[in-house]
């Protein structure tokens, strides 16, 4: 079993390097209106968008949630990352988590660059760097997901202060990697490394989790499935593969990805469901190297699924359930 740890301050450094301390007082900020896109259902009046949340197991994940389309969708979209009410029970249901504090008020200005400002005001301050890391990490992910935004600056109370456990406010970030994990012996103090979202199961098989792993320049999608395939350390995370498994091959062929492992992968039948997370997972691993339109999952070079099973081709790694 390969041993993984993730490593808080290895995440806290990643956002500093992604921010650009300012000085300078926000402006009165106001609402933005979206421009519509092919995400937008005409026929509902929702919006297919992806939206950060934290879960039960303590990482971030990307939902999928159909929204109603309104003048200042964006911030919209940031009022279902707050812990309140019926969204609170709503995702609980589902093993996640809201993010923002109840009470939070939510302003936000979205300049003609595409430079996104937030700020967060009415919370006080969080009992853990974990708390704050999530809420800052959804904040900024979840607007940087509506393209017309390109980055985003991020105020709390009206202030680009660190907060209180030391998590850095991002200033014109353009992505902040969720739930880093590196190697023991690893650093990314240097250069020569690359990030790559590996996606996992939680225990439950109900929620898929990314995992940004830093692996050496290169890394490609077979270092990936081997990840997978021997498993990592990390509390709430499933492996989806028998003990004793083995990668025989793993590659992305066009709009395909062919993967192959030992015979030991037939003990999946024995588990309910497992068989198609790891499918599902895999599915959404190659896809984070690029983009696929289908997987084929192999057992000693004899294609695993049969011709009538029909399988997933998750679009959205995670989708809200109503």
């Amino acid at each position: 079993m390969k041993r993984w740890l993730i490593i808080l301050t290895a995440s806290m450094l990643i956002l500093s390097l992604f921010a650009c301390a300012t000085e300078q007082a926000p402006d009165p900020l106001d609402d933005f209106n979206n421009v519509p896109t092919d995400q937008t259902s005409a026929d509902t009046g929702l919006r297919r968008t992806v939206i950060y949340l934290g879960c039960d197991e303590g990482y971030i994940v990307p939902v999928m949630r159909m929204i109603p389309w309104e003048e200042g969708i964006g911030k919209a979209a940031l009022s279902y990352l707050i812990d309140s009410g019926y969204n609170s029970t709503a995702l609980a249901s589902q093993g996640l988590i809201a993010p923002i504090p109840e009470g939070a008020q939510i302003s936000l200005r979205i300049a003609e660059t595409g430079s996104a400002t937030v700020d967060i005001s009415g919370i006080g301050d969080f009992e853990s760097a974990e708390e704050e890391m999530m809420m800052v990490t959804a904040v900024v992910n979840t607007l940087l997901e509506f393209p017309t935004i390109n980055n985003v600056s991020m105020y709390v109370n009206g202030k680009t202060d660190d907060l209180k456990n030391g998590t850095v406010l991002p200033q014109n970030s353009m992505y902040i990697p969720l739930n880093v994990m590196l190697n023991e012996a690893e650093t990314i103090s240097g250069d020569g490394y690359s990030a790559h979202e590996v996606y996992f199961t939680n225990g439950g098989g109900s929620i898929n989790i990314p995992i940004t792993i830093y692996g050496k320049q290169g890394m490609g999608f077979r270092d990936a499935v081997d990840i997978m395939v021997n498993g990592v350390d990390l509390p709430g995370i499933r492996c989806c593969f028998p003990e004793g498994t083995r990668l025989i091959d793993a590659r992305i062929e066009g709009s395909s990805a062919i993967v192959n492992l030992s015979s030991e992968f037939l003990e999946m039948a024995h588990y309910d469901g497992l068989a198609l997370a790891a499918y599902e997972t895999l599915f959404l691993t190659a896809s984070s190297f690029e983009a696929i339109s289908e997987l084929i999952l192999m057992v000693d070079g004899v294609t695993y699924f049969s011709d009538d099973t029909v399988l997933p081709m998750p679009v959205f790694a995670n989708e809200f359930g109503y």
